[in-house]
């Protein structure tokens, strides 16, 4: 049995329950990295802002209007908004949608006037104009979309690109996980496949079963306290 799903999955839904339900660094072994993806900070074409400068200004004279949408509780976009208030020193009201169609459908409409979703869920009504994206959550411009500035350029220290990755169950062989995250490796690299990944707005990466670790430890490391402060919790 192999499992593959996203990072926030193995880190952030441990600090978020109640009673976590599992320990990624001891009920999994790590296998491989597979494909990183961006967030986006998308605003209305009701917001009169061109960067994320002018934004930041917009809020602040706003202050009745800083509600911003994400797909759902609970998530990277969800605390990626506790961050950004934090940070620019603006109460910000977070409202659940139920995936990102329903945000940019309000986004257009002007009923709210930002929103925090993946990058790829954005582009399309991105490039025809229906909103606009004026920040990028990874460490680097996106290949996607080269034009938009990273959280980091706009002077947010926040960096918060997701990824998938692939485990295996505790007590699984060491040798066998190596193996297997060699093949995934070798998959990524062919051209094909990352034809098929970056079409859906995936970057293929692989990597080690020590890189996939480093990655969870690190996005742990960093999550963590902007979570607690929120003191949000789930029930399981």
């Amino acid at each position: 049995m192999v499992l593959v799903t996203t990072g926030p999955t193995m880190y952030l839904l441990p600090m978020v329950e109640t009673i976590p339900s599992f320990d990624a660094a001891k009920d999994f072994v790590p296998v491989s990295l597979l494909a990183r993806f961006e967030f986006a900070l998308v605003i209305s074409p009701a917001v009169d802002a061109v960067d994320f400068k002018s934004f930041a200004a917009w809020l602040k004279a706003h202050p009745d209007r800083t509600s911003f949408g994400v797909p759902s509780s609970g998530t990277i976009p969800h605390f990626m908004g506790s961050k950004l208030e934090k940070d620019l020193g603006i109460p910000l009201s977070r409202v659940p949608y139920r995936g990102s169609a329903a945000i940019l459908n309000d986004l257009v409409g002007g009923h709210v006037p930002f929103g925090i979703t993946t990058l790829a869920d954005a582009l399309a009504q991105h490039r025809a104009k229906g909103v606009k994206i004026i920040a990028v959550s990874s460490a680097e411009r996106s290949p996607f979309a080269s034009e938009v500035p990273t959280l980091k350029e706009s002077g947010i220290d926040l960096v918060a690109d997701a990824w998938y990755g692939m485990w295996l169950p505790a007590g699984s062989s060491p040798e066998f996980a190596s193996k297997l995250g060699a093949a995934a490796s070798a998959a990524l690299a062919k051209p094909e496949v990352k034809e098929k990944l970056t079409a859906i707005g995936l970057i293929p990466v692989g990597s080690s079963a020590e890189g996939l670790t480093k990655e969870l430890a690190a996005n742990t490391a960093f999550w963590q306290p902007v979570v607690k402060a929120t003191g949000y919790k789930i029930e399981n």
